[in-house]
């Protein structure tokens, strides 16, 4: 209940609790409030660290999202959850950290807490590709750039698209005094319960559930708030429907439950083409402009492309005409090149440095051991090539067949999950499924970790306003990790 349901620590102390438990069963003792704070959930709490760490023990790729948020007391936290495929591809989720942060929130000292806490989490770090997802804020930037090679950062989709949209809407100044008007009359009726009790009222009285009629009667006898003129209610709808599919585009890319970097193209792509239809042909024009100026060659983005390319729901399909579909199983069989030759090289390395041609020391001159020992390198390095064009030349045909072969087949369905038919084909395309394991969990926005926050908010309410920082994490950590 604490950890699950947001019960303050002190619920075991509440008369009626203590009555209803003592309803179920007499003998039963209450464990006190101390020895909830102290010990018991402090146990617990190491017990899923523990478990934690062992299911990250052994990935090579995770995606990462992190933000900032400060509570009702004043006290600032960072939160980060990190995202991975299992060798089933099960998407796992999981929340790393809650961590108090009473420093100030540079470049430096977030990269800083980013690379200590992923360090604490994953010692194999510097061998693993960690990619972090992040909203576009000044600080994030410069903390992204100060992180280690292997960590990748990424733009939040969800705060761009709104950076489009707030890009947008400054274009058209009537827009803007519309929405003016439309906050000063929910600001009106959320802050008047005689008001909106009126609302409701006529409402019952007029028969319809839309807003427009009875909110137009009620406001004809309140004089300090304007309503919106006939053209006005118009325009707001037209508006409305316009950024309808935004919002749409928002929520699916907010999912931590399915794959959402490979949503990227097809959902931009979608997006143009609906906002060219739309009524507000100039607005939506204006929109088109800003996701390209946001975005731009969205559609050769390596990351969006590979994704694109590798979820059976797309593949190419996604891509708005046929030389962006080229360009992108071009660069799909490319990677696999790279990534497989350089997987076998690596595996052959061993084999590699005892396949040295034996010198039998008894017959060998000192000054011709020495020659041996300085072209030592040179003959690996020669090895090493020759074997890499070798590979090269032997899996290029065979990569190439794989992937004519996955494209050829036709996409499942959008509401199929792609993890679930990768784990049912991965023996079929077996390169291909590796490559979708190393990128296919990197999330599309940073939402899991403002939803984070949301819970830190309903752990940090009224009745435990004064729950102190270390609390506060471990209670966060073991509402969002207990799911598993």
């Amino acid at each position: 209940m604490i950890c699950v349901d947001y019960q303050p620590i002190s619920v075991v102390e509440d008369k009626g609790f203590v009555k209803f438990v003592s309803n179920l069963q007499p003998l039963y003792k209450l464990p006190s409030r101390r020895d909830l704070s102290s010990v018991l959930l402090p146990r617990l709490y190491e017990n899923k660290k523990t478990e934690l760490a062992e299911a990250l023990k052994d990935i090579n790729y995770v995606g990462l999202t992190t933000d900032h948020w400060t509570s009702r007391s004043n006290d600032a936290y960072m939160s980060l959850t990190c995202h991975f495929l299992t060798m089933d591809y099960k998407l796992k989720d999981y929340c790393l950290s809650v961590s108090h942060s009473p420093e100030s929130h540079t470049g430096e000292n977030i990269s800083k807490a980013i690379v200590s806490e992923v360090k604490n989490w994953m010692p194999n770090m510097n061998k693993m590709k960690i990619y972090v997802v992040s909203d576009k804020a000044s600080n994030m930037k410069a903390a992204a750039r100060l992180l280690p090679e292997n960590f990748y950062y990424l733009n939040c989709f969800a705060h761009t698209l709104q950076l489009v949209i707030n890009d947008s809407i400054k274009k058209f100044p009537g827009t803007q005094n519309v929405i003016a008007k439309c906050k000063n009359i929910t600001n009106h009726f959320s802050h008047s319960s005689q008001a909106t009790h009126k609302l409701k009222e006529m409402q019952k009285t007029m028969g319809v559930p839309q807003q427009r009629e009875p909110l137009s009667a009620i406001l004809t006898s309140i004089p300090k708030v304007t309503n919106l003129s006939a053209y006005e209610w118009k325009t707001a709808s037209e508006y409305v429907e316009a950024l309808k599919p935004l919002e749409n585009a928002t929520t699916m890319l907010s999912s931590s439950t399915y794959s959402t970097i490979s949503m990227i193209i097809p959902v931009l792509n979608t997006l143009i083409e609906q906002l060219q239809v739309c009524k507000l042909d100039s607005f939506g024009a204006v929109i088109i402009n800003n996701i390209k100026t946001r975005w731009p060659n969205f559609e050769t983005n390596r990351l969006y492309c590979l994704t694109t390319c590798i979820d059976p729901r797309f593949k190419l399909h996604a891509f708005s005409n046929w030389e962006f579909q080229v360009a992108a199983e071009t660069l799909l069989t490319e990677e696999l090149i790279k990534t497989t030759t350089q997987s076998q090289i690596e595996n052959d390395s061993a084999v590699a440095d005892n396949t040295e041609t034996h010198v039998d020391e008894n017959t060998v001159t000192e000054d011709a051991q020495n020659n041996q020992d300085f072209w030592a390198s040179f003959r690996k390095k020669v090895l090493n090539r020759t074997k890499k064009n070798s590979i090269e030349k032997d899996i290029t045909v065979v990569l190439r067949q794989e992937v004519k072969t996955f494209m050829d087949q036709p996409p499942i369905k959008l509401s199929e999950c792609p993890f679930v038919w990768w784990n049912k084909n991965s023996k079929n395309y077996p390169h291909l499924a590796e490559l979708a394991r190393s990128l296919l969990f990197i999330p599309g926005t940073s939402v899991p970790s403002e939803r984070i926050f949301s819970k830190c908010g309903l752990v940090l309410s009224d009745r435990r306003c004064r729950l102190k920082p270390n609390h506060a994490e471990m209670l966060v950590f073991l509402n969002h990790n207990l799911r598993h």
